[in-house]
């Protein structure tokens, strides 16, 4: 008597960047970062330990690859100008310590922040509330 054939087993996941993409994401691609391409993020931060930290802004920053425990909000200061990329605002900012950088990312404060539009929107929602 021959012995039966096992089933074939089930397909491997397939791998993005070594990681494996879930059934739900290959049915909804693009839903899931894991299928959506990043689009390339420049930086002139160069993160190394063999080189000095250094400030040669708007070409280069030399930076230690890891924070330390001296980079609080209050010892970090702005290097140079703000930025846009992929409509996000950011700037540098430098541990004056250690000499960390990190980019910056925040908002900008739109009219729907301004204290007109709070003092109305408050009053709209005593009346109508």
């Amino acid at each position: 008597m021959k012995p039966q054939a096992s089933p074939a087993p089930p397909a491997a996941p397939i791998l993005r960047k070594g990681l494996p993409v879930s059934k739900a994401s290959l049915r909804r691609p693009g839903k899931y970062p894991m299928t959506t391409p990043r689009p390339e993020i420049k930086s002139i931060i160069v993160y190394t330990t063999a080189q000095k930290p250094r400030n040669d802004y708007p070409k280069r920053i030399i930076s230690p690859p890891l924070p330390s425990a001296c980079c609080t909000a209050a010892n970090r200061l702005r290097v140079g100008k703000i930025h846009e990329e992929l409509g996000r605002n950011y700037y540098y900012k430098m541990c004056k310590a250690c000499g960390h950088t990190v980019k910056y990312y925040f908002n900008v404060q739109s009219d729907l922040d301004s204290p007109k539009f709070r003092k109305y929107y408050e009053w709209k929602k005593s009346v109508f509330h």
